[in-house]
C-alpha cells in the first residue's frame, strides 16, 4: 500500500511539474522557428517606423534585437468594428518583403483569413485592414514581419534570413456612432464634371474620387455636404467614397456610391469638300448623341483655341461650312467643337488645308487638275486626275461672263486623263477654264490666258 502511495505521489508531482509547459505552449505567439533566432542571418532594422490612419498608433525602432523578435506589448490604440485602416510602414534600405497578421480570433496564430497584404513602393509599405464585424471588442495580437532584398515572406511563423518580426497588442472597439454618409442626389453630370450631395453627419467628410472600388489611400476632407468634380473623362463610370468623422478618431465606415459621365464625343471625319485661291469648303461627319451645336474657328495655327467662341453652326442640320476671305496659297487650321450641352464641350478636332494659287480660282475634293501652258496658245492641256468616274464638261468662259467654248459632256474613268482644249479662234486675253459635273456643278476652275 506504502508503495502504490509512493508511485501516485510521483505521478501527482509529474503531472503538476508539466502542467505549466502544456499551458506556456498552448497560450504563446510563435517566435519563429519555435524560439530560434527570429533572423538566421541578424536581425536587421526592415520596419524603422509603423502607423495606423486615423489613430495615435505610431511606433519607430531605431534598432532590432539581435534575434530579430520584438514584442512591443500593448498599445493605447482601438479599432473600432466595421472600420477600414490603412498601415503605412517606413523601411530600411533594400526592402524586400513586407507582410502582416491580425490575429481576430484569439487563437493565438495567423491564419490566412487574418493576413494583412502590403505593397512596398520605395522604401514605403502599405496595407489596408477591415475589422470584421464578427470580431468581439478585447485585445488583438498585430504582427508585422520585414525581409530584406532578396528575401521573401512566406507565413507569420517560418524563419527568415535577413529580417525582423515586430508584435503589438491593439484593442479592438465597438463600432462607431458616427452616422454613415449617404449620397441622395447625383447631378449636373455631363462629360466632364458632376455635382454630389449628401447628408452631412460629423464635423467633416473625408472623401475620394476613383475609376476603381479599390480603397483610397490618399482621401481629401470636406466641411461641406456637396462636391463638384471637374476634369473628368468621357463616358467613364466614377466611385465615389464618403465617410464621416465625429472626431479625427471617431468616424464611420465608407459608404460607396459611383456615377457615369456622359459622352460628348469630338467631331470626326474632317474633309476639304472644295478649294479656292479664296475659298474653302469644309465637311463633316455630323456628331450623334447629344450634340446641340457646333462652334468652328479658322486661324493658322495648329494649336488648338483657347476660347470656345467661334462660329455657331446647328450640329444636326449642318455638317459642312463655306469659310471665304481667305488669302492664296496659304495654310490654314480649321478647328471644330461639339457643345452638347452649356459647359459641355468635346475637344477640338483640327483639319489643316491650304488654299490654291492664286491662278486656281477652284479645285473639288474628287478631282486634281492643272491647266498648261499658261499662258496658251493654239491649245491647251487640262490635266486631271479623278478619284471616281464622272461625267464632265469642259468651259472657257470670259472676264463678261460668256461661255466662249463648250467641250460638251465626256464620259471619264477614275484615273488620269488629259483634255485638249482648242483656242486658235480666241483672241489674246484672260478667261477661266471652268469644269463642270453633269448637274452643272463645279469641280475646277482656273485662270487662262491667251498669247
Amino acid at each position: 500500500m506504502t508503495k502504490i502511495y509512493t508511485q501516485l505521489k510521483r505521478y501527482a508531482a509529474l503531472a503538476i511539474a508539466l502542467l505549466p509547459v502544456v499551458n506556456a505552449k498552448a497560450s504563446p505567439y510563435c517566435t519563429p522557428l519555435n524560439g530560434y533566432p527570429c533572423a538566421s542571418g541578424g536581425g536587421v532594422n526592415v520596419i524603422l517606423n509603423v502607423g495606423i490612419s486615423n489613430t495615435n498608433f505610431y511606433n519607430y525602432t531605431a534598432t532590432v534585437d539581435p534575434s530579430g523578435y520584438n514584442d512591443f506589448g500593448v498599445q493605447p490604440t482601438d479599432l473600432n468594428i466595421g472600420n477600414t485602416y490603412v498601415i503605412t510602414a517606413s523601411l530600411g534600405s533594400s526592402p524586400g518583403d513586407v507582410q502582416g497578421w491580425m490575429d481576430f480570433d484569439r487563437d493565438s496564430s495567423f491564419s490566412s483569413s487574418e493576413h494583412i497584404t502590403f505593397t512596398i513602393s520605395g522604401t514605403t509599405a502599405v496595407g489596408i485592414v477591415t475589422i470584421p464585424t464578427t470580431v468581439t471588442t478585447g485585445e488583438v495580437r498585430f504582427r508585422m514581419k520585414g525581409a530584406q532584398s532578396p528575401h521573401t515572406i512566406t507565413d507569420a511563423c517560418s524563419d527568415i534570413v535577413r529580417g525582423e518580426v515586430e508584435d503589438y497588442t491593439l484593442r479592438i472597439a465597438t463600432p462607431s456612432n458616427c452616422q454613415l454618409p449617404l449620397i441622395y442626389a447625383k447631378t449636373n453630370i455631363i462629360s466632364t464634371a458632376a455635382k454630389v450631395k449628401w447628408n452631412q453627419s460629423g464635423s467633416y467628410t473625408e472623401y475620394a474620387l476613383s475609376t476603381t472600388k479599390s480603397y483610397p489611400l490618399v482621401p481629401s476632407t470636406t466641411n461641406y455636404d456637396t462636391l463638384v468634380f471637374t476634369g473628368l473623362s468621357q463616358n467613364t463610370t466614377y466611385y465615389v467614397f464618403l465617410r464621416a468623422f465625429c472626431t479625427s478618431q471617431d468616424f464611420s465606415p465608407y459608404t460607396l456610391d459611383s456615377f457615369k459621365t456622359l459622352s460628348c464625343e469630338k467631331v470626326i471625319n474632317l474633309q476639304t469638300n472644295g478649294l479656292s485661291d479664296t475659298s474653302a469648303d469644309i465637311g463633316w461627319a455630323q456628331p450623334g448623341n447629344n450634340a446641340t451645336t457646333l462652334v468652328y474657328i479658322v486661324d493658322q495655327s495648329p494649336n488648338n483655341p483657347k476660347m470656345s467662341s467661334g462660329n455657331p453652326v446647328n450640329a444636326s442640320t449642318n455638317s459642312s461650312a463655306h469659310i471665304g476671305s481667305l488669302s492664296a496659297n496659304t495654310l490654314y487650321f480649321f478647328h471644330i467643337q461639339n457643345n452638347c450641352s452649356p459647359g459641355d464641350t468635346s475637344g477640338w478636332s483640327t483639319l489643316p488645308f491650304t488654299t490654291l494659287p492664286a491662278s486656281v480660282a477652284y479645285l473639288a475634293k474628287d478631282v486634281r487638275a492643272v491647266v498648261y501652258p499658261n499662258p496658251a496658245g493654239s491649245y491647251a492641256n487640262l490635266d486631271m486626275e479623278l478619284q471616281k468616274p464622272m461625267q464632265l464638261n469642259v468651259n472657257l468662259v470670259d472676264l463678261t461672263g460668256k461661255i466662249v467654248y463648250q467641250s460638251g459632256v465626256k464620259k471619264l474613268m477614275s484615273g488620269k486623263t488629259q483634255i485638249i482644249v482648242p483656242m486658235q479662234s480666241l483672241a489674246s486675253g484672260s478667261y477661266f477654264c471652268a469644269v463642270t459635273d453633269a448637274d452643272g456643278r463645279l469641280v475646277y476652275c482656273a485662270h487662262l490666258s491667251k498669247n
